[in-house]
């Protein structure tokens, strides 16, 4: 079941979608300057909230493009509708936004968004539901809507009446305390040094990142060939820049900066084979769809699709200057900048997408960290790792091992609000399921809100086999080799504070663990190790992971 996006979602595809006239720009004749550009712009947004450790910052300027006469493809009904009721104002009246991404190590990237709006603009006039999933406070004095429970929502904050901040409170915080100093940072340089009124200008930058990203591609298995000669890539590249114009002009920019002359050379080299590998996988692909038949539909259909490809594979031609390599197209060249937008998102939407997985990946092998390093805490203070699940005296499971390790995860404020003598599902217990730790909540997972994908192995001669919690001496096979917690498919999630987990059949070990991620699963180990467990690993080898003192050992078998 997916989760209802955040208002503050809602809002980065409303300027999202204030880039994506430039889809539809061929279809109308060049135009004077729409009423909302016209005349001297409202006041920009001040670069100083751009974090000096930001890797990412987009500046939109949505009320221009979707309020331009040409833009009247767009479903700008839908959107006004959509934006009034998930955040409370027309998206219409957003002169200029900012997006800026921070990493945040082993975390979720810290996002904020500051919003220029045309209207004066009150708290109050937030959604319902948004108003009930924040608080009145005080945010450097100006007024502000923390979120309540959940550290990954949003909060919002108006430092004037007509300019919004919405972001995650940690980063909200950064960004206020940034109004104090003048902007610094690779990010707001790159922006700074920018044209402020192109549409849309975004920048990245890899030297920020490039550590983050090692450390991720270090623990994740290599790329298949012949894709792993763009690994490359990031040891390449500085920084990245992409400027779009539809109202005005219509001209678009990619600027890739290189670590060096002889690195952008290197760029430029990879760039091209993308394209020729991703053409080659086009021209197989229509190969493969040939029409078997003399039908002239199918024919022209084929004829049709060719001609397009070739227009669009042809304005791709990164042009090196110096360390730059550059992907440009002038005003009036319409369709090369379709085309260029196109190839352009199908290139870089698996790179994206793939780096995502891997930072989730790594976000959950972190809870998993925390998880195991507080079962060994566990351990330390009671000699035995902890049991399935708090019982009551006639043996009766009440309450989940995730609420018994609570204080060992920096939650005993969360802990001692439990009743423990009742089960999970009284009515007293029951009110804590919406309070989860974050640990517990696996960022790959569309599971119900309260649900973990986070259980312990249970069956013959695994770790949690019985009521008693094991001790390291029983761990016979050794803890490195043995499986203490692991990383379920969505269909076997339970409530976090139930006492329920992964029933093991030894006939089929691997049930329940059907790609929580595309290749396989994470599991944590008896040693405090955690790995990821390709979803092809020979089940008798699994099953000797998950018993304890079974006589086999593992060599190398991950």
């Amino acid at each position: 079941m997916l989760r209802t996006p955040h208002p503050f979602i809602c809002c980065l595809m409303a300027i999202v979608v204030a880039a994506a006239p430039v889809m539809v720009r061929a279809q109308t004749p060049a135009a004077q300057a729409s009423p909302a550009s016209s005349g001297a712009d409202q006041a920009s947004i001040d670069l100083s909230y751009v974090t000096p450790e930001a890797a990412f910052a987009l500046i939109a300027r949505p009320r221009r493009v979707l309020t331009d006469p040409k833009m009247t493809m767009l479903p700008i009904e839908v959107i006004s509708a959509s934006g009034k009721k998930a955040l409370g104002f027309d998206p219409l009246d957003i002169d200029e936004a900012l997006v800026v991404i921070q990493p945040a190590g082993k975390d979720e990237p810290l996002l904020g968004v500051v919003l220029r709006l045309a209207k004066p603009f009150a708290l109050a006039d937030l959604p319902p539901s948004t108003l009930a999933s924040t608080e009145d406070d005080k945010l450097a004095g100006f007024a502000y809507r923390r979120p309540k429970a959940v550290k990954r929502d949003p909060g919002y904050c108006l430092v004037d009446k007509q300019t919004l901040l919405i972001g995650h409170d940690g980063m909200l915080r950064k960004m206020i305390a940034g109004r104090e100093r003048p902007p610094s940072g690779e990010v707001a340089r790159l922006l700074a040094d920018a044209n402020r009124t192109n549409d849309l200008t975004a920048v990245f930058s890899m030297d920020v990142v490039r550590p983050l990203i090692k450390e991720q591609m270090a623990k994740a298995p290599p790329p298949p060939q012949p894709f792993d000669r763009f690994v490359a890539v990031v040891d390449l590249v500085a920084s990245i820049q992409a400027e779009l114009n539809v109202v005005q002009k219509a001209d678009s920019q990619l600027v890739a900066t290189a670590v060096s002359d002889q690195a952008a050379e290197q760029f430029e080299q990879l760039v091209n084979e993308a394209v020729a590998m991703a053409r080659s996988f086009m021209d197989a692909q229509m190969r493969s769809q040939q029409p078997n038949n003399n039908d002239p539909v199918a024919q022209a259909q084929q004829q049709y699709a060719k001609r397009v490809a070739d227009q669009l594979f042809a304005v791709i031609k990164p042009e090196r200057k110096g360390k730059e390599v550059v992907i440009a197209h002038a005003e009036g060249d319409t369709n090369s900048q379709m085309a260029t937008v196109g190839i352009l998102v199908a290139l870089l939407l698996p790179a994206v997408q793939a780096a995502r997985q891997a930072a989730r990946r790594t976000q959950s092998m972190n809870n998993l960290k925390q998880i195991a390093l507080a079962m060994h805490n566990n351990h330390d203070a009671h000699k035995h790792f902890p049991a399935r699940a708090i019982f009551d005296k006639q043996g009766k499971p009440l309450l989940s091992w995730r609420v018994h390790i609570l204080p060992f995860i920096e939650e005993q404020e969360l802990y001692e609000k439990f009743h423990l003598d009742e089960p999970w599902d009284s009515p007293h217990n029951k009110k804590l399921l919406a309070e989860m730790p974050d640990a517990y909540r696996n960022p790959n997972s569309n599971a119900e809100d309260g649900k973990t994908n986070y259980l312990v192995p249970v069956g013959k001669d695994t770790v949690f086999e019985d009521q008693n919690g094991t001790k390291m001496q029983q761990i016979t096979d050794g803890t490195s080799n043995t499986i203490l917690v692991l990383e379920v498919d969505d269909d076997h999630a339970v409530e976090w504070t139930k006492p329920a987990d992964l029933e093991i059949d030894l006939k089929k070990p691997l049930e329940g663990l059907d790609q929580p991620q595309p290749r396989g699963f994470n599991a944590a180990f008896c040693d405090g190790s955690v790995h990821f467990v390709l979803k092809t690993i020979d089940p008798n080898l699994f099953r000797f992971m998950l018993q304890k003192s079974d006589g086999q050992r593992i060599q190398n078998g991950r």
